[in-house]
């Protein structure tokens, strides 16, 4: 018998960088919503490791605290509406609390393009706390953005911000000061609007 190891086919599910799994299954990423019985992609940021050390501490040795007010203010939040809008059979899609964490994550973060966006997701450890690690591209980002227009709106963003801002207060360049700093984030929002748009047509 030879022992010599085999490479793994391309074809066989990898484990994934965060989650310990393979990349295909159903296990860990869905959840039911309790309303629509959608079932969603969801994320973990709890089983997010740096090395040894988890995530969570390691932001909060760095002294981000943005990430968790995002993401604790996005959880209180009613999901319904955007829930309602898919089907409830076929491909899960990722949960929408998490698409619109990136969107205003990335949006207050001076972000203004698709594929900005998507690399966010990808190497932002503060974005990885508030979306659970998941990692969708710039045209599945776009498709998010045009098929919830009617809930994504300047007000919805403006409220959001305006909370983020005043749990936050000063502490944070970025994530502080007046009003300007919703108008900007509102401003960002616009062209990535504007850009999934834009490919939607295209399309």
């Amino acid at each position: 018998m030879s022992s010599t190891r085999k490479l793994p086919s391309p074809d066989v599910p990898q484990y994934d960088l965060f989650g310990g799994v393979p990349a295909g299954s159903d296990a860990p990423a869905l959840q039911t919503a309790v309303h629509s019985g959608r079932r969603f992609v969801t994320g973990d940021a709890n089983a997010i490791f740096l090395g040894t050390m988890r995530l969570e501490e390691h932001l909060k040795r760095s002294g981000q605290h943005a990430p968790f007010t995002v993401a604790r203010l996005l959880g209180a939040q009613d999901w319904q509406a955007f829930e309602r809008r898919y089907a409830a059979t076929g491909r899960a899609p990722y949960a929408p609390q998490l698409m619109v964490g990136l969107i205003l994550y990335g949006v207050m973060q001076g972000v203004h393009s698709l594929r900005e966006l998507e690399r966010l997701a990808r190497l932002d450890l503060g974005c990885m706390w508030v979306t659970g690690g998941i990692a969708p591209d710039h045209a599945n980002i776009g498709r998010f953005i045009v098929q919830h227009e009617a809930s994504l709106t300047r007000d919805f963003f403006e409220s959001l911000t305006g909370s983020i801002l005043k749990a936050t207060g000063s502490g944070s360049a970025r994530l502080a000061g007046d009003g300007t700093v919703i108008e900007a984030a509102c401003s960002h929002y616009n062209l990535l609007k504007e850009e999934a748009v834009k490919a939607r047509a295209t399309a």
